[in-house]
This record gives structure tokens, sequence and C-alpha cells, in this order.
């Protein structure tokens, strides 16, 4: 494990990537800049905790990778992403907090998202879908702003709280999609 301790700035340069491997936690209590073209990868269950990571660009990447249940959290993915995220990892992933992200979304197949807790996952870039959402009882889903959405949506017969489109594109389920609140 690992603590960047306060008062110090770390910044992940273009073409650079900082990972956390699984089982391995970075404590942050400084500053960790990840500039555009740079990525934080997080295998497995590997972890940012303590300050959230700032990321400078639409193309600074949030990468997680590796087969794991894994649990996001406000430090490495927070509540306003203006970076790109992508999921390549095999396991399960759990929102542990609502987000918006500004940048790229993307789910690779193989990769299934889940929430279970009332959260908010709001997608205003570009997004590339191949993966599939399940036990999504708490997930409200909005997709805002700008940028081609790509792949198809596989609901898994998950029940959203609430999906809002406020894009001029199609959004394309692959599976029954229920919801509980508003569409």
């Amino acid at each position: 494990n690992f603590t960047l301790g306060a008062g110090v700035t770390m910044t992940v340069q273009s073409g650079c990537t900082l990972r956390m491997n699984t089982g391995f936690t970075m404590t942050n209590n400084g500053t960790l800049n990840i500039a555009g073209g740079g990525t934080l990868e997080l295998q497995g269950s590997g972890a940012v905790t303590g300050t959230a990571v700032t990321y400078q660009a639409t193309n600074s990447l949030l990468l997680y990778s590796g087969v794991a249940t894994k649990t996001t959290n406000s430090a490495e993915l927070p509540p306003t992403m203006p970076g790109s995220v992508t999921f390549t990892h095999t396991g399960v992933f759990s929102f542990g907090n609502s987000t918006d992200v500004q940048g790229t979304f993307t789910v690779n197949a193989g990769v299934n998202l889940r929430c279970g807790t009332p959260q908010t996952l709001t997608l205003s870039g570009p997004i590339v879908f191949n993966g599939s959402f399940s036990a999504i009882t708490g997930l409200s889903l909005v997709i805002q702003g700008s940028g081609t959405i790509t792949g198809t949506v596989d609901t898994g017969g998950g029940l959203f709280v609430n999906l809002t489109v406020n894009r001029s594109v199609a959004v394309i389920a692959t599976n029954t999609m229920y919801l509980s609140g508003t569409l």
C-alpha cells in the first residue's frame, strides 16, 4: 500500500499509467492529477481512497481492469468526472457513488455493472457499451450532453429507477428494461 502525503502533488503525464494492482490501495492525502492522455489503472480490487483524484481533461482515463468484484468510490471516480472511464475487467462492478462521466464511457463485453443502492449514473460524453447491467435495483441512468453511442445495452431484465435521455441519438436495449420511476 502507498500513501501520498498531505501537500504532495503527483501528476500522471500523457502516455503514462499509474497502476494499482489487485489488493493494493493508494491513500491520497495530497493531490493526484491525471493529465490529458494519462491513465489511472485499477486492476481487480486495486483502489484509491482519501482525497478525490483530479482528472484534468476528457481524455484523462480511469481504467478498471483485471478480474474481481469491485465497488467504485468517490476518490477514484468523483461525483463530477471530467475524464473518461473504461471497464475492461470481467468481474462485477458496483457503483458506490453517483457520478457524471463527461468523457467517454466504455464498457467492454463480459463486464457486468450493477447497483443495489440508490445512485445516479450520468453519461455526458460518448458511450461505447458492450457489457451488461444486472441487479440494478437502485440505479437511475441519465444520458445527456453530446457524443456518439455505440454498442447495445443489455439490461439483464434489471430494474432502473429512472431513465432520462436528453440526447438526439438512439439507445438500443437488448433485453427487457423495467423502470420503477420515470422514463
